[in-house]
């Protein structure tokens, strides 16, 4: 909901579950499309109105496994966003998450970490080709964090400064999906039918060990994906049989606190160099976007705590069908302000803030632009 209200122009990816009628009724009163499982529609959008796209009710598939005609690629998602905002006269802002590499760590997939990172960069390909033709346009990419330490080069890798990099993949050319497709898969079929479809889905023979763990990990599986690899389920077997079929090594399923790389290219050249923290990043590309006003201002300007702002109004937060809302007592009556929700209704006039108050449970607060004053002192 909050950020249905935000204004977005572009959205794309998964999560068609989490758009319920409140969604609906927020991007309806926000002048925005959605298409919803049309790939055609996508391709063909050139509407000037903001547009929502999502293609699966929740995660989107990894992109080995994605269907072409119903899903499409990273990369093509950033090309369509490019597309209708570089209209914009004024510049844009575009971030492009290439999200599960960050599952496929998780669940010690190889395949799918490779594969996935590949997609990624063709994404990143994309913002290049735009950004050097474009001259006028910063392109940064870095990760939040790692995840799960891949290593190159177990112990069974003899000799590796004398091999190339086909031999530390070893059999993984014939990897057709991922452990989550492969379960799938797997999970419907008889015993005697593991080993063939196995072999047809990943070139691999099964031993006799690898079948019986497959057995009996079968109806096991983890619905938590940053948990996959944490027991022994159907998907974490397979995971780590492909696993075992590369020398490549995952020393946990977890996130990481190794530094991480940063890659960014500027038109002038001027680029983030060295050991950076996050809030340095984050002051160059302010600086690159031409912000007049700091993170820190903005926040101050956009979430201010309720009992801060309203200190002198009479006001309560109360619970209608589970959803927060902020009641303010002014001399005409009383204000009702919905979180998530950056347009809401006061008698017959249409109240528009230029972000979505946000309500935060641990505290029962709501933070709100500081704009909200300016509608209470009108009452």
């Amino acid at each position: 909901r909050q950020m249905a209200s935000n204004g977005f122009d572009v959205v794309f990816g998964g999560g068609a579950e989490a758009i319920d009628g409140t969604v609906r009724e927020i991007l309806e009163d926000n002048d925005v499309n959605l298409i919803e499982n049309d790939i055609e529609s996508f391709r063909k959008y050139s509407d000037d109105k903001p547009v929502w796209a999502v293609f699966a009710d929740g995660f989107m598939d990894y992109d080995i496994d994605r269907d072409t005609s119903v899903t499409p690629s990273l990369a093509e998602m950033t090309a369509k966003a490019i597309e209708i905002l570089s209209k914009d006269e004024d510049g844009f802002f575009l971030m492009v998450e290439g999200s599960k590499v960050d599952f496929a760590a998780h669940a010690n997939d190889p395949n799918a970490l490779i594969t996935e990172f590949l997609a990624f960069d063709e994404a990143v390909g994309v913002a290049m080709d735009f950004a050097e033709k474009d001259g006028n346009t910063t392109v940064v990419v870095v990760p939040d964090h790692g995840t799960s330490a891949l290593t190159a080069c177990n112990p069974g890798f003899k000799g590796y400064t004398r091999k190339g990099i086909d031999s530390l993949f070893v059999d993984m050319k014939g990897y057709k999906a991922t452990y989550l497709k492969l379960g799938k898969i797997l999970s419907q079929c008889k015993k005697d039918e593991l080993r063939p479809l196995f072999k047809e889905w990943t070139g691999l023979e099964l031993t006799d060990a690898e079948l019986e763990r497959l057995m009996s990990a079968s109806g096991k599986s983890e619905s938590d994906y940053m948990q996959v690899a944490d027991s022994e389920n159907f998907e974490s077997v397979i995971s780590s049989i492909l696993a075992s079929h590369t020398h490549l090594v995952f020393a946990n399923s977890g996130h990481t606190p190794e530094n991480v790389f940063l890659a960014a290219y500027h038109p002038k050249g001027h680029i983030p160099k060295g050991i950076l923290t996050n809030t340095e990043l984050n002051a160059y590309l302010c600086k690159a976007a031409g912000l007049k006003s700091s993170l820190a201002d903005v926040t101050d300007e956009y979430f201010v705590r309720h009992d801060i702002l309203l200190k002198d109004f009479e006001h309560k937060v109360i619970k209608e069908n589970g959803d927060p809302l902020l009641v303010v007592k002014t001399a005409a009556g009383e204000v009702t302000v919905p979180a998530w929700r950056n347009i809401f209704p006061i008698a017959d006039e249409r109240i528009e803030l230029p972000v979505a108050p946000v309500y935060i449970k641990e505290n029962d607060s709501f933070y709100l632009p500081r704009q909200v004053m300016d509608v209470l002192k009108n009452q």
